[in-house]
């Protein structure tokens, strides 16, 4: 066994190594050359370029994308690819590539996470981006040390990120541009002190140790379990859509059955997650957003059940697959993959607390439960 875990380790420091060789700066043409469509691909390779060697560090195993140094960089290609498309001729597009090719250089070379050395852990204001609602700062620094932050490490890296576009925004168009990705940012604060307060109320495992032995006259204790079913996204929504009004009549009915049952069959509910998730279709940003509104809503439909119990909303966007499709081009081929993809276009209810009696399986398009421990 210890052979093994020492070939394993081996294996992986060879891959960081080799792809650390690879991660050289790279130079976007400047401003006045985007002119042509030959330019203009050169550039796109580029960020697609970038974009493959963060799916190889996160494919190590090693570094999640919910981690803070791997959020970051990914939020920082984020930003850099819009800005590009949005035509953006100021410095801000190369400046934002740069800040997510050094967190992946510093990565790939062995760095850790979080470090002294870890350059994710400064967020520059980029091309002079103003610095924007310093209360805004201040919570997601709080957050860094707060109960609970190792789970919404992701969201306060992004939320930082959306806080320089705003302040790029600011001086490039002023206030009704930065506005949005303010937004983006309060939102994110949100998830993330919401989520912080949930992690920090449930193990990290969500495991509860065994209670000592009862006493011969005393009744058995009941201990809390962690129930977690799954709803079909393309059943429980209209395509795009993740208002109530886009709800579809028999996602409506599953899972208002499974709220019942739910609100029926606990003893006690300690805490609830609604986590949404899409395939990887699209772009990162529409389905991070698409997936937390949907979760919302879900999280407004359990709230109404009266059930008790804090119910904290997530939206993973593509970062949790739970089946791996074969690339396809456009055609048919294309809907061949949509078709694939769909087990990961769902929104799972996560259920701590003690149940009375076994929750019976939910109708169509609900998953049988799943027991997490």
């Amino acid at each position: 066994m210890k052979m093994t875990q020492t070939c394993i380790a081996a294996a992986l420091l060879a891959s960081l190594a080799s792809l650390a060789g690879g991660l050289n700066a790279q130079t976007l043409n400047p401003p006045e050359a985007r002119i042509t469509d030959a330019r203009i691909a050169a550039d796109l390779t580029l960020f697609d370029a970038q974009q493959q060697r963060l799916r190889q560090l996160n494919e190590s195993g090693q570094l999640p994308l919910s981690g803070y140094s791997m959020a970051k960089a990914q939020c920082w290609l984020d930003v850099a690819r819009h800005e590009y498309a949005r035509n953006d001729r100021s410095a801000f597009t190369q400046e934002a590539l740069t800040q997510s090719e050094q967190i992946a250089r510093y990565l790939a070379q062995g760095g850790v996470p979080q470090a002294a050395s870890d350059p994710a852990l400064l967020t520059p204001l980029v091309n002079g981006a103003a610095r924007l609602r310093e209360d805004l700062w201040a919570a997601l620094e709080g957050l860094k040390t707060a109960p609970g932050a190792r789970c919404v490490q992701g969201l306060v890296a992004c939320a930082e990120v959306d806080l320089v576009h705003a302040g790029n925004e600011e001086n490039q168009l002023q206030w009704r541009h930065a506005a949005p990705y303010i937004g983006m940012a309060e939102g994110r604060l949100q998830r993330a002190q919401e989520g912080a307060a949930a992690c920090a109320a449930v193990p990290a495992t969500l495991t509860v140790a065994a209670p000592a032995a009862p006493r011969a006259d005393s009744k058995p204790q009941r201990v809390a379990s962690t129930q977690k079913w799954t709803l079909n996204g393309d059943a429980l929504f209209k395509f795009g859509r993740a208002d109530m009004a886009a709800v579809l009549p028999e996602g409506r009915q599953a899972l208002a059955a499974l709220l019942a049952a739910i609100g029926r069959d606990y003893e006690r509910i300690d805490h609830i997650q609604v986590i949404g998730h899409t395939d990887h279709l699209g772009g990162a940003a529409y389905n991070d957003h698409l997936s937390w509104r949907r979760a919302e809503t879900i999280r407004a439909q359990v709230l109404a059940q009266n059930l008790g119990a804090p119910v904290a909303a997530y939206g993973m966007g593509p970062r949790q697959p739970i089946k791996a499709c074969p690339p396809s081009e456009a055609g048919s081929k294309r809907k061949e993959l949509i078709a694939c993809l769909q087990p990961n276009r769902r929104v799972e209810i996560a259920v701590v607390g003690i149940r009375q009696g076994a929750l019976p399986s939910s109708p169509a398009p609900a998953a049988a439960p799943e027991k997490v421990n």
